[in-house]
């Protein structure tokens, strides 16, 4: 069986998920449109920042810093989710006996020897 897909950390209302987003670089520059995706991989990558400000329609319906929007601020400051356990190792194979150190049957190492009589 396939192990779970990993779960986030913060779950994304639907308004967050949904809106597209106009946000400051650090570097002081207006981006977007964006997806929430994009967005959220802008500020994981330190593109923006909390004090950055960011218009969502829905999520921040004026320019805010991030900081002022709590929503924003709680999904993108929630610590990430660990990463999944390694899976178990597999099982040990089982391993064979070791061939039986005595003679098979059947098998001789006598032979029997035919003499032949000089007249």
């Amino acid at each position: 069986a396939a192990p779970p897909p990993p779960r986030a950390a913060a779950a994304v209302p639907a308004n967050v998920r949904d809106a597209e987003y106009y946000w400051q670089h650090v570097d002081g520059e207006q981006r977007g449109p964006s997806t929430w995706p994009e967005f959220k991989a802008a500020h994981d990558a330190d593109e923006s920042n909390l004090d950055c400000l960011v218009y969502a329609a829905g999520v921040a319906d004026e320019w805010k810093a991030v900081n002022d929007v709590p929503t924003l601020k709680d999904i993108l400051t929630a610590p990430a989710a660990p990463p999944a356990p390694p899976p178990p190792p597999p099982p040990p194979k089982p391993t064979p006996p070791p061939p039986s150190e005595g003679k098979r049957k059947g098998s001789s190492s006598k032979k029997k020897k035919n003499k032949k009589q000089k007249k």
